[in-house]
């Protein structure tokens, strides 16, 4: 699953359980935390399938894979010449009366950049904190208009026109998550021109996301030991402000589907290195290599490293599939309003694709 918290939650993923709450249909945390349920429903709808001698059915083979929501280590290691079966249902979604017939592949760009360590006693030091959007997962609701908090931190940055030192950088939880708080503390000389200019951006940010009702930018007073030269700041400023964000190509196949996109997801300081994280999905390889040849060719021009990692396989939409055929006959008695979509997120059908020859694909949630 996803492991990513609400502000404020104290929790442990690796050690800690989830705390659930059951509503009529509905189980969540209550917006808590993920809860990473279509991975553990369709686990436990194989097993109770196994386990249930009473079932006719042909011979069924079973894969279970690790690492789906981080790097697709599990699918992509798998030896497909094992597996004789040629139909295959993913049990990978959350909409029921969804039928998912292609995903999105992608890669990861991780940029880098060597900041220099400098002691500023005159500077005050205050952390500024944009918070309260909306997040989401950066495949399905990349389309959404949530808002970045990242980039909007670097708006801001931009915004208030006036000298500072970086001390730290918090932005983003995880790269398949669209971030919805972020945090910087700085130094500057003049806190009056800084609240002033808060006040100002927040009202503009206000504007352009007029149904994010908690949407805020607290200025606090803190400490600081240390500060990042400023001689890079309008480097980094502009690296962040010119990389694409949110959606990149519309589908001119599919109605109001993404084709292409870009999740600047994590910003953080490391090792005194400015670390920045975008995450790519795209429907097709070519348009992919050329949102990475975007973000490369940036990084070297305004003097950042980067690494370029994690690529995972599209899912093409097939026109003929005998499979979706036979589920949607079967699904539509029980669903009026059953749809056949593409998905802008990433899907273990494509390295089953790639893997298994002829293989006929679908996927849909463990209903």
């Amino acid at each position: 699953m996803v492991c990513e918290k609400a502000p404020g939650v104290e929790i442990d993923f690796l050690n800690d359980g989830l705390k659930y709450f059951i509503d009529g249909d509905i189980v969540s945390t209550h917006g808590r935390t993920s809860l990473g349920a279509d991975n553990g429903l369709g686990i436990a709808s194989i097993l109770t399938i196994l386990s249930d001698n009473s079932l006719k059915h042909p011979e069924i083979e079973a894969i279970f894979t690790s690492s789906e929501e981080e790097d697709f280590s599990g699918a992509a290691n798998l030896d497909g010449d094992i597996l004789k079966a040629r139909h295959i249902l993913n049990l990978d979604h959350c909409v029921e009366n969804e039928i998912l017939s292609s995903s999105a592949g992608g890669i990861t760009v991780t940029s880098t950049k060597k900041l220099n360590k400098i002691q500023n006693d005159d500077l005050k030091p205050f952390t500024i904190t944009l918070s309260g959007l909306l997040g989401g997962h950066s495949g399905e609701d990349i389309h959404k208009g949530r808002g970045n908090s990242n980039i909007l931190l670097f708006r801001f940055l931009k915004y208030i026109d006036m000298p500072f030192d970086i001390n730290s950088i918090n932005g983003g939880s995880f790269r398949l998550a669209i971030p919805r708080e972020s945090s910087i503390t700085i130094g500057i000389e003049d806190e009056t021109q800084l609240l002033k200019k808060r006040d100002e951006f927040l009202e503009i940010l206000k504007l352009e996301f007029p149904k994010v009702k908690d949407l805020d930018i607290k200025i606090e007073k803190t400490s600081a030991n240390y500060y990042y030269n400023n001689q890079f700041n309008k480097e980094i400023i502009n690296f962040i402000l010119l990389l694409p964000v949110d959606v990149v190509f519309l589908s001119n196949f599919f109605d109001k589907m993404v084709d292409t996109s870009n999740n600047v997801g994590e910003i953080y300081i490391k090792n005194d290195n400015l670390v920045v994280i975008s995450d790519i999905r795209a429907s097709y390889d070519s348009q992919r290599s050329f949102v990475v040849d975007k973000i490369t060719a940036l990084s070297e021009i305004l003097g950042f490293n980067y690494e370029v990692w994690g690529p995972y396989y599209s899912w093409a939409f097939k026109e003929d599939s005998p499979l979706r055929d036979l589920a949607q006959e079967i699904y539509k008695d029980i669903f009026d309003n059953l749809k056949i979509v593409p998905i802008h997120a990433g899907l273990e059908c494509g390295f089953f694709a790639a893997k298994i020859k002829n293989a006929d694909i679908i996927s849909i949630g463990p209903n």
